[in-house]
C-alpha cells in the first residue's frame, strides 16, 4: 500500500500507531524529512502533492458544499457524494479539453 500524505494535525504518536494498527497505512509528514541533502527536494515533492490535495478538498467545499449535503439517508448521502466526485471529475476533465488550468474552477453560468 502507498503511503498516505497527511497533515500536521496527525503528526502524534498516537495517530501514525492507529493507522499503522488498525488500518495498515503508513504516513507520510512534512517534518519526517531529515536534514540533508536530499531534505529541499523532498519538502518540495511533498508539498507539490499537499497542494493538490487541499485544493481538491477546498473545491469541493467551497463550489459543490460537500461540507453540508443535506442527505436524510445514508443512501442519499452516497448518491450526493457520488454525484459531487463526478461532477469534479467532469469539471477536471473539460479543463482538460479546453487546455485550462487542471483544477481551475469552471463556472459555465458566469
Amino acid at each position: 500500500m502507498a503511503p498516505t500524505l497527511v497533515d500536521l494535525g496527525l503528526r502524534g504518536a498516537t495517530w501514525r500507531q492507529h493507522w499503522r494498527d488498525d488500518l495498515g497505512a503508513t504516513v507520510l509528514l512534512k517534518s519526517d524529512y531529515l536534514p540533508g541533502s536530499e531534505q529541499h527536494r523532498a519538502v518540495r515533492w511533498f508539498n507539490r502533492r499537499r497542494h493538490a490535495i487541499e485544493t481538491t478538498f477546498s473545491t469541493l467545499e467551497a463550489v459543490f458544499r460537500l461540507k453540508f449535503p443535506r442527505a436524510r439517508t445514508f443512501w442519499g448521502l452516497f448518491t450526493r457524494l457520488a454525484a459531487k466526485a463526478s461532477a469534479y471529475n467532469l469539471a477536471l476533465a473539460i479543463n482538460h479539453i479546453f487546455a485550462r488550468d487542471t483544477r481551475a474552477v469552471f463556472n459555465p453560468l458566469a
